[in-house]
C-alpha cells in the first residue's frame, strides 16, 4: 500500500492490522532530511487517521536504521529558526496515537 510517490520511506499493511514503515534513503543511509521526514509525518497521520490500523513498526534498510540527522542539510539553513522548524516536524511522531515500534539493528 504504497502512500507516497517519492518512496523515501516504504509503507505496507498487514492483515492482522499493524503497518510497516521502512525508511529507503540509502544513498545517504537514511539520514533525516527535511524530505524524509515531512513524508514520515505524513504516513503517520494517515496511519492515525485509519481505524484498522493498531500499530506501527518503523525500520530501516537491511544494515541500518539511521545515521541521524542529516547535517549537510541543517548547515545549509541560516537561521537557528529554520533548523528549528525542520526538528519540529519530529512531533509528528509524539503525536502518534497509536504504538509505534522502532526496530533498530546493532
Amino acid at each position: 500500500m504504497p502512500l507516497t510517490s517519492k518512496e523515501l520511506c516504504e509503507v505496507s499493511v498487514e492483515q492482522e492490522g499493524y503497518a510497516i514503515i521502512k525508511l529507503n534513503d540509502s544513498s545517504c543511509k537514511n539520514a533525516l532530511s527535511q524530505e524524509l521526514i515531512l513524508e514520515l509525518s505524513k504516513i503517520l497521520q494517515t496511519l492515525d487517521q485509519d481505524a484498522s490500523i493498531k500499530c506501527a513498526l518503523l525500520k530501516g534498510e537491511e544494515n541500518f536504521f539511521s545515521v541521524g540527522a542529516h547535517l549537510q542539510e541543517l548547515l545549509e539553513y541560516a537561521t537557528l529558526n529554520q533548523q528549528q522548524d525542520i526538528l519540529d516536524e519530529w512531533e509528528c511522531v509524539a503525536r502518534f496515537s497509536k504504538p509505534l515500534i522502532v526496530l533498530i539493528e546493532g
